[in-house]
């Protein structure tokens, strides 16, 4: 009879408990969904950049190979 009484208590206990803190927990869930989708964009950013830097450079580097066959096509003729 006690232990049934017992249990009952520590359910109700484990569900009042629930009831008053649970809510923080999920906003700790969305806080942590937050800031993932923060460093998503962080990394979204930096990829996007990085992407634009390599563009340029690989641009950079067509522009000198077009001038160096230009300059030989010079030095043959």
């Amino acid at each position: 009879m006690f232990s049934s009484l017992a249990y009952g208590l520590i359910f109700f206990l484990i569900i009042a408990m629930n009831h008053k803190y649970g809510k923080p927990w999920e906003d700790a869930k969305t806080q942590k969904d937050k800031r993932a989708r923060r460093r998503k964009a962080r990394y979204e950013k930096n990829k996007a950049a990085e992407q634009k830097e390599f563009e340029e450079s690989q641009q950079k580097r067509r522009e000198a190979k077009r001038k160096r066959r230009q300059e030989d096509e010079k030095l043959d003729e």
